[in-house]
């Protein structure tokens, strides 16, 4: 990298440049702090631990279509230095991805703390005391430029998020991911490959957390598995078709 992108901000209206300190502290600073708490980070001159991570926060707030369209996009605009084949290689690296989960708790604790300092809408309701709750759902977005394509098209890519209730911080669940000869994968099979214990999100021992989902989550043995072993409860809606309303 030949220079620094935090005073940079990517909209998809195109560039806008802004105070160098002002985004630092609101946007890229937590990551830093982040950053330095880590157990899996590596002093990589060619392509830092903290540019990779700035520069994942860039391409996916611009508009290029493609992360080589990025790639190239920033290096005309002489806002940085990154080759391809770096950019590409800390996306399929091991290593960098024990470090974006590591990341990502300790940003989920930040702003968990943080929004939590406005109030808790839920904090009137004693019932409710001892659990976490969220509103867990998927959510798909378009294939990328070069995505494989499945039964001779590109499907879209299905990602699975929590809302924190409590403190209103969203998290990443789970990525979906189509099995052999399969166009897509079922969003429950999805979350019984993580199972009970990433439902929890590393809540303290002896809180109980409630997921609310929509009918897509029903399995009642799993539920079943999830309450037992890991003091996760579901909240949904039956399905129209199991009470004789709707198509059949």
């Amino acid at each position: 990298m030949s220079r620094d992108i935090s005073n940079v901000t990517w909209y998809n209206s195109g560039m806008k440049t802004y105070d160098q300190s002002n985004v630092s502290s609101e946007l890229y600073q937590p990551l830093e702090d982040a950053l330095e708490r880590s157990n899996s980070k590596r002093d990589c001159r060619d392509y830092s631990d903290s540019i990779s991570l700035r520069a994942g926060v860039g391409r996916i707030i611009d508009a290029a279509q493609s992360g080589r369209a990025w790639v190239q996009r920033i290096g005309m605009l002489g806002i940085a230095t990154v080759s391809v084949r770096n950019f590409f290689q800390a996306l399929s690296s091991k290593r960098r991805l024990r470090l974006l989960l590591e990341i990502d708790q300790d940003l989920r604790e930040q702003v968990n703390q943080q929004l939590k300092t406005y109030g808790d809408p839920f904090d009137q309701i004693p019932e409710l005391d001892g659990f976490e709750l969220y509103a867990s759902d998927g959510h798909c977005h378009g294939a990328s430029a070069h995505e494989d394509k499945i039964g001779g098209k590109k499907r879209p890519v299905n990602h699975i998020y929590s809302l924190n209730l409590r403190s209103n911080a969203l998290s990443h669940f789970a990525l979906t991911e189509p099995g052999k000869g399969k166009k897509k994968e079922h969003e429950i099979a999805a979350i019984k490959r993580y199972g009970g214990p990433a439902l929890r999100y590393n809540a303290p021992k002896g809180t109980k957390v409630i997921h609310a989902y929509d009918p897509a989550v029903i399995d009642y043995n799993e539920w079943y598995k999830w309450k037992q072993g890991s003091g996760v409860y579901i909240v949904t809606c039956e399905k129209l078709e199991a009470i004789g309303v709707g198509p059949h």
